[in-house]
């Protein structure tokens, strides 16, 4: 006699206790415990449906689901709660392979057993009343999103009803090629998890590849049926096709050892029948999976989307899509990384496998390993176990690419390790939130870049007023060199400015090349750059294979103009990014960077040529004007020899500038010095004479002329009490202005008598800042 079946009931309710009648008249059952989370409701509700648990039943009850697992050979649970908790409960290891059922298939199961005995007894047609019964009942439960319970039932009736002994209904692979056993009946499991049939081998491989249900009677030929292993226990067998849309998607079988027993055409009938409404069953659960599955997804869907809109940084938006992700597929350690243009390379910026900020800077460069060669291919990969061992978790790698604009911008990288695997509707979800993802990154990329460039043209616009204003060449080329490495973010410079009247190059300022191996690869990279700098008048970018070259592997050089003409190069080399271990390459946007810098840097050097210009000048005028006395008197008595001969009438000036030489040898000195003289100049004639007498005298003397020297002398006077000859700010107190003429030959007909006429007498004083 086969051994009893034990049975644990979860739940109180009415609609399970009402069971225990039909249980109770089934010999072959055991009730062995009756569980609830609620002790006093469960006894109150036992004694409100007049139901008293006699003592020799031995039906313990317990408010501790726990104690289910101390149920010796448990066999079936029929779950009558409504409790979510009770569900999950069930979802423990310890419950995998023993059968559930709710309280309707239950009654459905040993109810109909009752009925049919009953209909036997009186001649009726027990199979019709099963299949309306069980009609009504895959109707009730249509949306039920455990069909594994409502396809156990219709094998067991089918089992049952024929009075074969063992059953299996199988299912064919996502590829099609074989059939898995899904449900069985009276077949040990570890057998039934090792069979896999190939379309069209075997009586179920038959009946899956034709389509057509098989009745065996006697022991198969293995010649007819291509058997893989020779079954001569099995002595007849039926096998229906289980079709969907026209299309098989598996089979029901059922078979007897029993040699005396074999099945009929009426048992094939309502195998066929039963097989119906299983397929039934499958194509509603399917449904209702991805209806359920579709809700999941959106509710899901709009978490991340609300996530991504957060106005937090990045980072922290894409880990707690990293959690939602994990949540939402069970045993996922997702991933997400991001491609940096600089480095060329996918940086990890969000997981759940391990903790980014401890882990500091984590990158895979493109082309190397699964993720390197999705970022580069922009092709997804999911990996999945080739062969599944049994009692073993489901494993799946996967890798998609994160694309906007036709462009990898980062990838989604996961690992999975659960009892189901990937599903195809998890599976079709994560390809479809690379989408959200991509704007997402785009959106940060865009901005950050624009952040990054907008900080560096404030530190080059702060920078370039400093440079404008120093006066020192020595100092203006160390803060070029300096400001331009720290701005772009390299890890040295060269400023080099063309040696006058040469066409070489002079270095006038390096940083970051203190290390003897660095200059040794530096040197000869830039003498190259910046031969294709002067040659093109453009700023260049220059790259070398970091395996060849680890020590400089990006050179930037821009050219400084003036007047179109490359006057000096500016090279940086390495870009150091924030928190990257190695240098990186330069791009477009430092030349933008560099380009707007060097703007400054050219008006810096421009007024420091400029002032040195201005002082050469400066110099030869007065080396050309400030001539000095003894060519005064020469010119003077050439003149009067010529007046005396012709009749002519000329004046002669004396301007007295009172500690004139006190300033003399500094710039302020010569600046006063330079703006009388010109002063006086723009008020004289070409032929007139401007000449140095001593350290505090000027001398002019006016050719041909009486009342045109009285008009200019006049002038001059006027310039000088006015205050626009003198800038005050020059001199550090008052002092008096001077001046005297005289006039050939009215005043003397000597140069001497006329000096001795033209002395000072008039003074004009002038106030300093001092």
């Amino acid at each position: 006699m086969d051994r009893l079946k034990h049975i644990a009931i979860i739940g109180a309710n009415r609609e399970g206790l009402n069971l225990l009648p039909i249980l109770l008249q089934d010999r072959t059952l055991k009730i062995s415990m009756i569980a609830d989370s609620n002790k006093n409701a469960l006894l109150f509700k036992l004694d409100e449906l007049g139901y008293k648990l006699a003592d020799q039943l031995f039906i313990r009850t317990t408010s501790n689901l726990d104690d289910i697992k101390s149920i010796e050979n448990l066999d079936i649970i029929i779950n009558a709660s409504d409790d979510t908790c009770a569900q999950d409960f069930l979802q423990q290891p310890e419950f995998r392979n023993i059968e559930k059922l709710s309280p309707l298939s239950a009654k459905l199961v040993w109810g109909l057993k009752v009925e049919k005995l009953n209909l036997k007894d009186q001649g009726a047609d027990s199979r019709a009343m099963l299949l309306t019964s069980l009609r009504e009942v895959v109707d009730a439960i249509r949306l039920t999103s455990d069909r594994k319970e409502l396809l156990s039932l219709i094998l067991r009736l089918a089992i049952e009803s024929t009075n074969a002994e063992k059953g299996s209904l199988m299912l064919l692979s996502k590829d099609g090629k074989y059939l898995t056993v899904e449900i069985a009946e009276g077949m040990e499991e570890e057998i039934v998890r090792k069979i896999k049939v190939p379309l069209g081998e075997g009586i179920a491989g038959r009946v899956a590849h034709d389509g057509n249900p098989l009745l065996v009677s006697g022991k198969a030929s293995e010649e007819e049926f291509r058997l893989m292993k020779e079954r001569s226990d099995v002595k007849s067998a039926l096998c229906v096709p289980l079709i969907i849309n026209k299309a098989v998607i598996g089979v029901i079988n059922v078979n007897s050892t029993e040699s005396t027993h074999t099945f009929t055409q009426d048992d094939l009938s309502f195998l066929i029948r039963l097989a119906s409404l299983a397929s039934e069953v499958i194509l509603r659960s399917k449904e209702y999976e991805e209806m359920r599955w579709n809700t999941v997804k959106f509710t899901v869907w709009k978490e991340i989307d609300r996530t991504l809109g957060l106005n937090k940084p990045l980072e922290k938006r894409l880990a707690e899509v990293c959690g939602k992700l994990s949540q939402f597929i069970e045993g996922l350690g997702c991933s997400i990384f991001i491609f940096n243009d600089d480095t060329q390379m996918l940086h990890l910026k969000a997981s759940t496998m391990t903790d980014t900020k401890t882990l500091g800077s984590f990158a895979v460069r493109t082309g190397e390993g699964i993720d390197g060669w999705v970022a580069n291919t922009g092709k997804g990969v999911i990996l999945t176990d080739k062969d599944h061992v049994i009692d073993e978790p489901r494993k799946a790698y996967i890798a998609l690419p994160i694309i906007s604009d036709d462009r990898v911008v980062g990838i989604i990288s996961g690992q999975l390790v659960s009892a189901k695997g990937l599903l195809p509707y998890q599976e079709s979800f994560l390809r479809e939130i690379v989408n959200p993802l991509a704007e997402a990154i785009q959106n940060y990329q865009k901005q950050e870049k624009q952040f990054l460039k907008s900080n560096k043209i404030i530190a080059v616009d702060e920078t370039g007023l400093e440079l404008i204003s120093i006066r020192d060449p020595e100092k203006l080329s160390n803060i070029v060199a300096t400001a331009a490495a720290a701005i772009i973010g390299a890890d040295g410079s060269t400023l080099r400015l063309r040696h006058d009247g040469t066409s070489k190059y002079q270095l006038r300022a390096a940083r970051g090349l203190d290390d003897e191996k660095i200059r040794a690869s530096f040197l000869p990279a830039e003498k190259d750059i910046l031969q294709e700098v002067v040659k093109t008048k453009k700023a260049v970018i220059k790259d070398f294979p970091k395996e060849t070259s680890p020590l400089v592997v990006s050179l930037l050089s821009h050219p400084i103009k003036r007047e179109d003409k490359v006057i000096g190069v500016l090279t940086l080399f390495n870009k150091i990014l924030s928190g990257a271990f190695y240098p990186e390459r330069f791009n477009k946007t430092d030349i933008e960077i560099l380009e707007r810098f060097v703007i400054y840097v050219e008006r810096a050097l421009l007024n420091i040529m400029l002032r040195e210009e201005e002082k050469i000048k400066t110099q030869e005028l007065l080396d050309s004007i400030l001539i000095g006395k003894e060519f005064l008197e020469k010119r003077a008595e050439e003149e009067i020899s010529r007046a005396k001969r012709f009749g002519k009438k000329f004046v002669v000036v004396i301007i007295h500038i009172p500690s004139l030489a006190t300033y003399k040898e500094q710039d302020k000195g010569k600046k006063l010095i330079i703006k009388v003289l010109d002063s006086i100049k723009k008020k004289v004639r070409n032929f007139d004479v401007v000449a140095k007498l001593n350290d505090e005298r000027l001398a002019g003397l006016f050719l041909e002329s009486d009342e045109g020297a009285i008009r200019i002398i006049s002038k001059l006077c006027n310039a000088v009490e006015g205050g626009s000859l003198f800038d005050k700010n020059i001199l550090k107190e008052e002092i008096g202005i001077r001046y005297g003429y005289a006039l050939f030959p009215d005043d003397g007909d000597t140069f001497d008598a006329l000096l001795k006429k033209a002395t000072p007498k008039v003074e004009v004083l002038v106030g300093g800042q001092g």
